[in-house]
């Protein structure tokens, strides 16, 4: 209730995001980042990107679209390719400092074994371009402009990394990237993805998620979560998120202590919270031999890389799921209440 310590908490949250949203875009240039694989609306995910840019433009810059795609659902992480046309978006404002005009065109192609200029697979394709009549990119800047922390940007108005993590996502969805622009006539980048068949339907009320708070479903439910991390301080987080939840928690710092733990206590623990790089005893390790005690013991993985083809072995088990680091309170309530179900 002190305003005093409101304040100085704000401060700290927000530095926080910031700093999950900095590694966020080191692991997408890195292909090492979250990727979720579900269809993806593009007209939905342009229109949602609009949205944002909103609320950060001049109002001397006006956006459009121009959808003349028939095909536009891609199969990938919508997080991923959001920030990728939010980062264009936002380059095209940072080209018209007096205003201007910034529009996003999508188009159908197919790519044959003829005509295939991007190197990409036969197929089908969305092609959305980011066009705006700004001030243009010089070719020496051209050359470099995906290169990570390479920015034209003065001190501290530009990491370097939006378009660095943009050409990571975009490859990260086997898709391409590229820039077209002279200086004075504006620039237009194209992004291009691989489609699936057929497009998504509105949604329906079953699809929309319950508003009611993720707190009220663990109430009074007197489970025990075991939490393996051998990091002392997103323990200790992960200890006080859980608590908040309402669980009684027992935790380890490496795999064979979890695993001794957990031969002991196996009928008193609910659910297990799994880190994957720890030392003397791996999470896929550990997670082997505590299913091998219980084959049934709901697993979250946790990890700070994306979804490898060990864990993703670990997820096709039952009762698992995966949540990357950094993740927040309702994340990993989310993942827990689905588990418990």
């Amino acid at each position: 209730s002190d305003p005093e310590h409101k304040r100085l908490a704000e401060k700290i949250r927000l530095a926080v995001l910031r700093t999950s949203a900095l590694t966020k875009q080191l692991l997408a240039f890195a292909r090492r980042g979250k990727f979720v694989n579900q269809p993806v609306d593009m007209h939905v995910l342009i229109n949602e990107v609009i949205d944002l840019l909103k609320h950060s433009i001049d109002r001397r810059i006006s956006l459009q679209t121009t959808f003349n795609a028939e095909h536009y659902t891609v199969s990938g992480d919508s997080s991923q390719l959001q920030n990728a046309l939010l980062n264009l978006g936002i380059n095209a404002r940072d080209a018209l400092p007096d205003g201007g005009k910034i529009e996003f065109v999508s188009t159908n192609l197919y790519l044959s074994d003829v005509y295939n200029c991007y190197h990409l697979p036969v197929g089908s394709y969305i092609c959305i371009c980011v066009n705006d009549n700004g001030t243009g990119i010089s070719e020496e800047v051209r050359s470099r402009i995906f290169e990570p922390f390479f920015t034209t940007k003065e001190k501290g108005k530009g990491t370097g990394l939006g378009l660095a993590a943009t050409y990571g996502a975009i490859k990260n969805h086997n898709g391409h990237i590229s820039v077209y622009s002279e200086l004075g006539h504006g620039t237009s980048f194209k992004v291009i993805l691989p489609t699936i068949a057929t497009n998504l339907s509105e949604p329906t009320s079953e699809d929309i998620p319950s508003t009611m708070p993720l707190t009220s479903y663990f109430k009074d439910s007197n489970h025990t979560v075991l939490l393996v991390d051998d990091e002392e301080l997103l323990r200790e987080a992960t200890i006080s998120i859980l608590e908040d939840l309402g669980f009684q928690v027992k935790s380890c710092i490496d795999g064979q202590e979890a695993l001794e733990l957990y031969k002991d206590c196996q009928k008193s623990i609910d659910l297990v919270v799994l880190d994957m790089i720890m030392p003397r005893m791996s999470g896929p390790e550990t997670f082997k031999k505590i299913r091998e005690l219980n084959p049934g013991v709901p697993i979250v993985i946790i990890s700070g890389f994306s979804q490898n083809d060990a864990i993703s072995d670990m997820v096709k088990s039952p009762n698992c799921t995966f949540l990357q680091k950094p993740f927040q309170a309702e994340e990993i309530a989310s993942a827990i209440k689905k588990l418990l179900a």
